[in-house]
């Protein structure tokens, strides 16, 4: 093989790979700004879907007579204001924050109704396995279930997603909402507890 024939034999193996590189290179920027637009579309769906599943959640809580968000009382959540204004405070700082925290009165108010109804709540034991069981023995109604797991579903998308846009006003909804829902546990386990001072 002369010279001119390993000239070309190089030319052929490598014109792909630096036709590659050089396409590469020009669209480095392009590509790069369609990247953007996909997470950005993906961000602004989960922004949507919160916005929905809040929606939804709004519309079933009405068939269930929940007691007000306003007075909530737990041992753990004591505070100079009362809990609903308290997280209303910090949605106005962080709705994310404010959705983390109402979920927290969510499970602590679960498991007091749990413990109330004689449950083994001593492990650590997921909340949302504690509220099917709730269900599953009719303690908890249909709707209460799935305004629960709507809750839920909310909470987990702004914690999984710390870069959506929620705003103040959804977040207060939100508080709203739970606290109605940790209100009507509290009902719920309090009954229970009255009823077994009764037989006693």
């Amino acid at each position: 093989m002369d010279s001119n024939q390993l000239i070309v034999g190089l030319v052929q193996a490598l014109a792909w790979p630096i036709i590659t590189f050089f396409i590469v290179l020009l669209l480095r920027k392009p590509f790069i700004e369609l990247l953007k637009n996909v997470e950005k579309m993906k961000w602004q769906g989960v922004e949507f879907e919160f916005g929905q599943k809040l929606v939804n959640a709004e519309k079933g809580a009405k068939g269930l007579s929940l007691p007000s968000a306003e007075k909530v009382e737990l041992p753990s959540f004591k505070q100079d204001m009362s809990l609903y204004e308290k997280m209303k405070s910090i949605a106005e700082i962080s709705p994310a924050a404010a959705i983390a925290d109402s979920w927290k009165a969510v499970e602590f108010a679960t498991m007091q109704l749990a413990d109330a109804r004689g449950y083994d709540v001593s492990g650590k034991i997921a909340g949302y396995k504690i509220v099917d069981k709730l269900a599953a023995d009719n303690i908890l109604d249909i709707g209460t279930l799935s305004l629960y797991k709507e809750l839920r579903s909310m909470r987990n998308s702004a914690a999984h997603h710390s870069d959506i846009l929620i705003t103040t006003s959804e977040a207060i909804r939100y508080v709203d909402l739970s606290l109605s829902l940790v209100n009507k546990l509290l009902v719920l386990a309090e009954s229970k507890k009255t009823g077994k001072n009764k037989q006693q």
